[in-house]
C-alpha cells in the first residue's frame, strides 16, 4: 500500500493485486452470482484463458512489482488441468491466491501445491447439505460431502490453517445457522469471511437481508464477542461480519453517492476472455492480454488516465461504468486508501494534472 501511495505513472510499478478468471466454466451456479446464477436466464459465453496467455501474465506481474494475483474471477479455477503446475512455478516469485468452491479439493490440493498457495478460500455459504445445495445451485446429493471431506483434508496438511479462508455470504436463507457457523469457526480452528449478500441483479433482491435481521444479527455479533472464550479465528469472523454489515449499511444509505474510487491502483480484474478492467463489478475494458501483454495495457496513458479519473469521480459526479454507484468498495478498501493517498504532494499534484486534463477534453 505504502508503495501505491507513491506511485508516479512513470515508475515500473503495477496494481497490488490482480484478480484473474482463469476461466469462467464453473460446476455450481450459485444464486447470487452475477455470471452463473440459476435465477437468471440469460448466460455468458465460457471461455478459458490459454496457457501462454497466463504465464505471460505472470511474467508482467513479476516484472511490474505486483504483489498477489488471486485466482478467482467467475468461474472455478482449478477446472483448468495446467493452474496446478503453473502455480507451482511462479509461487515462489508472486504471491498466489486461490478461491475454489471446494469441488476439486480431494483432487488437486497436496503439500507441495499448498506450499505455494499464499492463501486458499474456500466458498461454502452453507454448512448444512440442503442449504449449500440450495445457495450453490447443484443438483447431485455428493458435492456436499466431497466438499466438507476436502476441508479436512486441507487441515490435515501442517500449517494449513494459516493459509485457509471459508467465504461465507450471509442470505435469508443461511441466516440460522450464524451460531453453527461460529461454533465451527471456533472448533475447527478455522477463519471464516462472513459478509451479507451483495445485490447485484434484481433477481438476487429477495435473499438480502432485512433491517432487523440485520440489527438482531449485529446484537448476537456484539454478545458474542463480549461473553464468549472463542479461539482467535472465531473471533475474527465475528469482526469481520460485523465489519461486513456496518459498510453494507453505509452503502445502502448512499446508493447515489459517487465516492473517490481508487481500485485501479490496488487491484485489477482479468476476464476469462483475456479483458482487462478496473474490478471484477466492471466491464468496460482497458485492453485484452490475448492481443497486447499486460505491461503495455497498463503503462499506457489511457489506463493512467481512467484510474485517476475514477479518483476524482467525487468531484466529477460521472460514474466510470454501471456499476460505481452500488459497489462497495469505495466504502472499504478505497476509503482507507484516500485517506492517505489523497494527503501526498506527488498525488496531489499527480489529481491536479489529471483534473485539469479532463476540464480541458
Amino acid at each position: 500500500m505504502v508503495k501505491m501511495i507513491n506511485y508516479s505513472p512513470f515508475s515500473n510499478i503495477g496494481p497490488l493485486c490482480l484478480d484473474v478468471s482463469v476461466t469462467s466454466i464453473c460446476n455450481h451456479n450459485c444464486y447470487f452470482c452475477d455470471e452463473h446464477s440459476y435465477l437468471k436466464t440469460k448466460g455468458r459465453k465460457h471461455e478459458t484463458l490459454p496457457e501462454p496467455v497466463l504465464r505471460n501474465l505472470f511474467e508482467d506481474c513479476v516484472k511490474l512489482g505486483v504483489q498477489e494475483i488471486l485466482l478467482a474471477g467467475n468461474g472455478e479455477p482449478f477446472f483448468v488441468k495446467y493452474l496446478p503446475k503453473l502455480i507451482m512455478e511462479y509461487g515462489s516469485k508472486i504471491k498466489i491466491k486461490a478461491l475454489t468452491n471446494g469441488s476439486t479439493l480431494s483432487k488437486i490440493v497436496t503439500q507441495q501445491l499448498l506450499d505455494n498457495i499464499y492463501k486458499l478460500t474456500i466458498s461454502i455459504n452453507s454448512i448444512y447439505r440442503e442449504t449449500h445445495k440450495l445457495i450453490h445451485g447443484y443438483r447431485n446429493d455428493y458435492q456436499f460431502d466431497d466438499i466438507m471431506k476436502g476441508i479436512d483434508m486441507v487441515l490435515e496438511i501442517p500449517h494449513s490453517r494459516k493459509k485457509l479462508q471459508i467465504n461465507y455470504v450471509l442470505t435469508a436463507d443461511n441466516i440460522e445457522e450464524f451460531d453453527d457457523v461460529i461454533d465451527m469457526s471456533h472448533n475447527k480452528d478455522i477463519y471464516f469471511a462472513i459478509r451479507p449478500v451483495g445485490i447485484g441483479f434484481t433477481e438476487v433482491k429477495s435473499k438480502k437481508l432485512n433491517k432487523t435481521l440485520i440489527k438482531e444479527l449485529n446484537d448476537k455479533i456484539d454478545y458474542k464477542l463480549k461473553n464468549s472464550k472463542l479461539k482467535q479465528r472465531a473471533i475474527a469472523s465475528l469482526k469481520f461480519a460485523r465489519e461486513s454489515l456496518q459498510i453494507s449499511e453505509a452503502k445502502d444509505g448512499n446508493e447515489n453517492k459517487l465516492l473517490p474510487c481508487y481500485s485501479g491502483f490496488y487491484w485489477g480484474f482479468i476476464h476469462s476472455n483475456g479483458q482487462y478492467s478496473l474490478c471484477c463489478h466492471c466491464d468496460n475494458s482497458l485492453g485484452n492480454i490475448r492481443e497486447n501483454s499486460f505491461y503495455e495495457i497498463w503503462k499506457s496513458k489511457q489506463t493512467q488516465s481512467i484510474i485517476y479519473s475514477t479518483a476524482l469521480m467525487h468531484e466529477s459526479n460521472i460514474p466510470y461504468c454501471s456499476s460505481c454507484y452500488k459497489c462497495g468498495d469505495p466504502y472499504m478498501y478505497s476509503a482507507i486508501f484516500h485517506k492517505y493517498f489523497s494527503a501526498i504532494p506527488l498525488q496531489s499534484t499527480l489529481l491536479r494534472y489529471w483534473r485539469k486534463s479532463k476540464s480541458n477534453c
